[in-house]
C-alpha cells in the first residue's frame, strides 16, 4: 500500500507546490490578454479577476504526476503494460 500512497502524496505535493507558484504568472497572462470577468450586472465582485485559473491547476496536475511518474518508471513498468503507464 505504501508503494502507491508515498508517491501518490509527492504527486500531490508537487502539484500543489506547482499550482500555487503558478497562479500568479497565469493572472498576469490572463489580464494581458484580456481574459477577465469584469464586475457588473449579476457579479457581486469589484475588481476584474483572471479566468484563467484552470490552466494553472491543469499544469500543476500534469507535473506532479507527470514527475513521479517518471521517476516510478521502470519500477512500475515491470508490472504495469507500458500502455496502461502511459495513460496513467
Amino acid at each position: 500500500m505504501l508503494e502507491v500512497l508515498l508517491p501518490g502524496l509527492l504527486a500531490a505535493a508537487i502539484a500543489a507546490l506547482t499550482t500555487s507558484l503558478m497562479v500568479p504568472a497565469v493572472a498576469r497572462i490572463a489580464t494581458s490578454l484580456q481574459a477577465v470577468d469584469t464586475p457588473g450586472g449579476r457579479r457581486q465582485h469589484e475588481g476584474a479577476v483572471p479566468r484563467l485559473g484552470g490552466v494553472a491547476i491543469a499544469v500543476g496536475l500534469l507535473f506532479g504526476a507527470g514527475s513521479v511518474g517518471l521517476l516510478k518508471w521502470r519500477q512500475w513498468g515491470e508490472r504495469v503494460a507500458r500502455a496502461d503507464l502511459a495513460a496513467l
